[in-house]
């Protein structure tokens, strides 16, 4: 068994969790709100709807969890730094 489903799911709290910061980064207000739904709704329902439509299936990919495949996901979480890093300068 693959980690498909669980990298669908990394990604998608990644991309959502750049919005939030991006939003919030300039203090917490009410349009935020609207912001952060509407991306989600727009530019990452794509990557939002694959990581729901296979969030079933992560338990038993975790269960199944190779070291390589620990090391892939680490790898894809590390591309997500520089990403947070510029969002929140």
């Amino acid at each position: 068994m693959d980690i498909k489903n669980t990298k669908e799911i990394l990604v998608a709290a990644n991309e959502i969790g750049l919005v939030v910061a991006q939003a919030l980064k300039d203090g917490a207000q009410m349009s935020d709100v609207m912001i952060v739904v509407g991306k989600i709704m727009g530019d990452l329902q794509g990557k939002v709807g694959a990581a729901i439509s296979g969030a079933s299936e992560v338990p038993a990919e975790i269960k199944d969890i190779s070291v390589n495949e620990v090391v892939e996901l680490v790898a894809l979480q590390l591309e997500y730094v520089p990403k947070f890093v510029n969002v929140l300068k």
